[in-house]
């Protein structure tokens, strides 16, 4: 018996590890968006995008669209054959013929000056930049700035293979030569000629030994010599390998000579090609990208493999002995019971398989047994067997949990309390609460009758719930019932329980899951989960939490993980494949969590799933902007057309557009679903991040004129959030009328518009004034010739009496003075203004005719103060000679006795003061006289008025009558006061 035991765990443990390399397998081909059956490499760019080179051009590969990028794009031939990353954007592309830059978007022929006879056969990365391209002529290398140079690695020029192994050192092959080299980088290890005979098609370095393959086999570099070489176990696999690979965790994947794709690890080959049907392999090339999954491109297609992290353990079976061995049931401690026809009952925990029990068969006959489960409270090990009740298992011994005989077989499942050291179990009507020495049973008929008692719940307080056939929620406290469905809202409903913590679990079935906080014995909603919040199946069989108290339920169409994401009570759901090459669901019994893993058990067998790295953080994703329209136009035809510009990462769009749409998209290669996007639009205003509900497309309408920044991020749920974003800058230009040139046109138009009004009407205005001045200056000259006449009537009459009286002498002389001062009269007429000076010269030889005509009977004074500042001023020429005459002829002649005129020029408060001062007999009004004032006073006060318009200077007559302390006229005094200003003083 315990030599057939352990020949069961010897297969067990070694199916076990040879089914261990587990993975979800993706399939791409033409029916997926591959455009050519004839694909060559593929590789992962800085932007985690995959790019495939095949005979139908260049594609680009986000996980869920292929972009292909041929002819439009700059590709001249569809023929690539190899592809290498020079930097971010910047790639080199072999086109059998030609070399071509890529930046992403379009493709840039390299003038190489090489014969167009040279194929370009590959292009290989060395680090710092360099790039080694292999052709049928030699090897050249080329780095950014494209310009392709002879290469030679110590000396070889003929480059075909080149492999780097992790500790820097590689190995290279040397086709002119035919030398395999092992190298470092500053020195050769050792090297071989390979044989005529042998033609080496590619390398590979596993665990430091250098493996060459050719069409005899896959052969390692040993000493100066190749010898075959293929791990133990190898016979599956074909003699010629088309390709072989090792990855990151040291697993060896092949390609054999019949298309079929082996995997070696632990130490054991699995044919994958038969696992995930594959069809058979051509042309092979393998790549690990950044998250670890390995990528094998062929004719086929690509296939892309990620570690699935859930294993499928099968129960073995030994038929020829008639011992098969089956599941039978879980628990959260135990993995699975195994009952034979024998009845032998076998725990399987922790991967192990123990012991069976030594009186199993004794006590257990497998046609009898219904159900088994195991309960592990406080060290105790406790078996219920349906149909032969409840058992201690002690040692390797199945002892009588209870001394009372009972009939135990229509028993639901039940709970361990391990406080009281009893078991709660259920029936029809009535709950068993089964002691050691005793059982007591409560009857809940009164409450739920016709059902059965199942799902029991110990509560962190001790208290015991559990449900009626899935219709009641009923708490035992004592040796008394209480059915608090009502207080959960559950009444008419079917529903299932399970319990976390503090918290209750409802699953409502077909509605929604709710969960309860236990406090104090009373029972608060928490929230409700519905298929609005994530939830994708809402009939949930049961529920188990794991170590990172994430949700697993067990649903009808599945298993699904249910997480709360970094956004508080949101939840992200997703439905895990136990299949690895579809998304059938098989018939699970139940599922149970332990320590880091949860299971499933399922008909001869159980999945276990690795939760931990289920749920591990991968490399960040890549987000970007798959497609942009502006105003219902893709960018890429905008651009081509030359509608829009691009320059220095910037959009420049005409005024004219205003609506965008993006769509967002997120390089994930299909693996997961739990992406969602968040956006903001900066513009100077709004710089909040907002949710994209449901969707990956974000709209714009009516955008205004200006510069705006676009960012949008991807947050992953099922890794705690992780995200990348993405930017997109564009400028929307403003109509004419609103750029700054219009707008500084139009002001300029507008300023020199007012300006030119306003020099118009400084025009008109000149001219008004010119005019007004012309007038001024004929009044002026009018007033001029005015008062010339009067002074001269006045001397002819001098002259005529001088005659009359027969004073011949005195009339001559006086008309020798007379001539003399109308000469000077009339060169002053020539001019409108003359000076102070001219005019006091004038003034006083009309003094001295004056008073040679009066016979010398006054005495006359002119006293001119501050003659240097007064030099310069210039006024009418006979402005003051009608005051003087006035007061000559008026004021001084008429009087007895001592007559007296003075006249005093001086400044004063920055005018011209000019006093006339005579002591004659003052202004006497008389009948039909106007008094002291005469016509030629007159005339020198409309002279005034016109050198205001003029000269712009107002003058001010005050007159003063003198007189004694009893009102006698003691003559007359004339101030003439001129405000002195520039008109005055100027050249005119």
């Amino acid at each position: 018996m315990k030599c057939r035991f352990w020949i069961l765990l010897s297969l067990m443990l070694m199916q076990w590890q040879a089914l261990c390399q587990n993975f979800i397998v993706k399939k791409y081909n033409t029916n997926s968006g591959l455009i050519s059956v004839f694909n060559t490499k593929t590789i992962q760019d800085a932007n985690y995008f995959y790019y495939t080179c095949s005979f139908g051009g260049l594609l680009r590969f986000d996980g869920e669209h292929f972009k292909t990028f041929k002819n439009l794009d700059g590709l001249h031939n569809y023929r690539v054959t190899d592809i290498c990353e020079l930097g971010h954007n910047d790639f080199l592309i072999c086109n059998h013929f030609d070399l071509y830059g890529f930046d992403g978007n379009a493709f840039s022929k390299i003038n190489t000056g090489l014969p167009a006879t040279v194929i370009y056969k590959k292009a290989i990365s060395i680090g710092n930049g360099v790039i080694v391209v292999i052709t049928n002529q030699g090897s050249y290398s080329i780095t950014k700035d494209k310009v392709l140079k002879p290469f030679s690695l110590f000396g070889y020029t003929h480059i075909e293979e080149i492999q780097f192994d992790h500790d820097g050192s590689m190995v290279f092959y040397d086709s002119k030569t035919r030398t395999l080299v092992n190298a470092s980088r500053d020195k050769v290890s050792h090297s071989l000629v390979v044989s005529e005979d042998i033609n080496v098609t590619g390398l590979t370095i596993r665990n430091g030994a250098v493996l060459a393959h050719t069409p005899e086999g896959l052969l390692m570099m040993h000493g100066k010599s190749l010898k075959p070489y293929l791990p133990e176990g190898y016979e599956h696999i074909g003699a010629s390998p088309m390709a072989s690979f090792q990855d990151s965790k040291g697993r060896l994947w092949i390609v054999d000579h019949n298309g079929t794709l082996w995997i070696r690890a632990n130490t054991k080959w699995e044919n994958l090609s038969a696992k995930y049907e594959i069809i058979k392999i051509a042309n092979p090339h393998f790549m690990e990208d950044y998250n670890k999954n390995v990528v094998l491109t062929s004719l086929i297609g690509i296939v892309l493999f990620r570690e699935s992290y859930i294993y499928n353990v099968p129960i073995e079976q030994e038929s020829n002995n008639n011992k098969a061995y089956s599941l039978s049931s879980y628990n959260k401690d135990t993995v699975c019971v195994g009952v034979n026809r024998d009845g032998l009952v076998l725990m399987a925990h922790q991967k192990k398989i123990l012991w069976p029990l030594d009186n199993a068969k004794s006590l257990v006959n497998s046609t009898e047994i219904q159900e088994c489960n195991f309960f592990r409270k406080n060290g105790k090990t406790l078996l219920y067997i349906r149909a032969k009740g409840l058992y201690n298992i002690i040692g390797r011994r199945l002892v009588p949990f209870c001394s009372v005989k009972a009939d135990l077989s229509m028993l639901n499942k039940g709970e361990y309390d391990g406080v009281h050291d009893c078991f709660y179990a259920g029936g029809l009507n009535k709950v068993l609460r089964i002691y050691k020495d005793r059982i007591d049973t409560l009857m809940f008929d009164h409450i739920a009758p016709g059902l059965r008692a199942h799902s029991f719940l110990l509560m962190p307080d001790g208290t015991v719930l559990f449900t009626a056939t899935h219709k009641h929620l009923i708490r035992i406290g004592g040796s008394k019932l209480e059915d608090i469905t009502h207080q959960l809202g559950l009444e008419d409903r079917d529903f299932a329980v399970f319990l976390q913590g503090n918290s209750l679990w409802v699953s409502v079935l077909g509605v929604e899951l709710r969960e309860y906080v236990y406090d104090k014995k009373r029972l608060t909603l928490s929230r409700r989960i519905t298929k609005e919040d994530g939830l994708i199946d809402v009939n949930i069989g049961n529920i188990v939490f794991d170590v990172n108290k994430n949700l697993w339920l067990n649903c009808f169409s599945g298993i699904y993980l249910l997480k709360t994401t970094n956004k508080g009570h949101q939840l992200y759901s997703k439905k895990v494949a136990l299949l690895y090459h579809n998304d059938n669901a098989p018939l699970i019994e139940g599922i149970f969590a332990q320590d880091d893993k949860v299971y499933a058990p399922s008909t001869n067998s159980i999945y276990e799933i690795g939760v931990n790295e289920l749920l591990k953080e991968q490399q960040p994703f890549s987000t970007y902007f798959s497609n942009v329209k502006a105003n219902n136009v893709s960018l890429q035809s905008l651009l081509s057309a030359k509608k829009i510009e691009y320059d220095d990462g910037v959009y420049n769009f005409p005024p004219e557009f205003s609506s965008f749409v993006f769509s967002c998209n997120t390089v994930y290669y299909g693996l997961d679903d739990g992406i969602r996007y968040q956006y903001r639009l900066l513009d100077g205003n709004d710089e909040k991040w907002h949710d994209l509900i449901g969707t990956n497309i974000l709209n714009f309408n009516n955008l205004q004129s200006g510069k705006y920044q676009l960012e949008v991020k991807s947050i992953n749920d099922l890794n705690n959030g992780y995200y990348t974003s993405t930017k997109f800058d564009f400028v929307i230009r403003p109509p004419y009328y609103k750029t700054w040139w219009f707008r500084g046109l139009m002001s300029l138009i507008a300023i020199s518009m007012i300006f030119a009004f306003i020099k118009r009407r400084e025009k008109i205005k000149e001219k008004e004034n010119y005019m007004a001045l012309q007038m001024s200056e004929l009044k002026l000259t009018a007033l001029q010739s005015q008062m010339n006449p009067h002074f001269i009537f006045n001397s002819l009459n001098s002259i005529q009496n001088f005659i009359m009286q027969h004073k011949p002498l005195e009339a001559a002389r006086y008309l020798s003075k007379f001539s003399k001062l109308m000469r000077r009269i009339l060169n002053q007429s020539f001019s409108h203004l003359t000076s102070m000076q001219e005019i006091v010269e004038t003034l006083k030889m009309y003094m001295e005719l004056e008073s040679f005509r009066f016979s010398n009977e006054f005495v006359w004074e002119i006293v001119m103060q501050d003659e240097e500042e007064i030099a310069d001023v210039k006024l009418p020429p006979l402005l003051l000679q009608p005051y003087v005459e006035n007061a000559i002829i008026h004021g001084l002649m008429p009087k007895e006795g001592t007559k007296k005129l003075s006249i005093n020029i001086y400044v004063k408060d920055e005018a011209l003061h000019c006093e006339i001062d005579d002591n004659g007999v003052g202004r006497v009004p008389k009948a039909n006289d106007d008094g002291h004032i005469s016509r030629g006073q007159k005339l020198t006060t409309d002279m005034l008025m016109t050198m205001k318009t003029l000269l712009n200077t107002e003058a001010q007559i005050i007159i003063t009558d003198k007189k004694d302390d009893i009102g006698k006229p003691l003559g007359t005094t004339i101030t003439i006061v001129i405000p002195i200003t520039p008109s005055l003083t100027s050249n005119q």
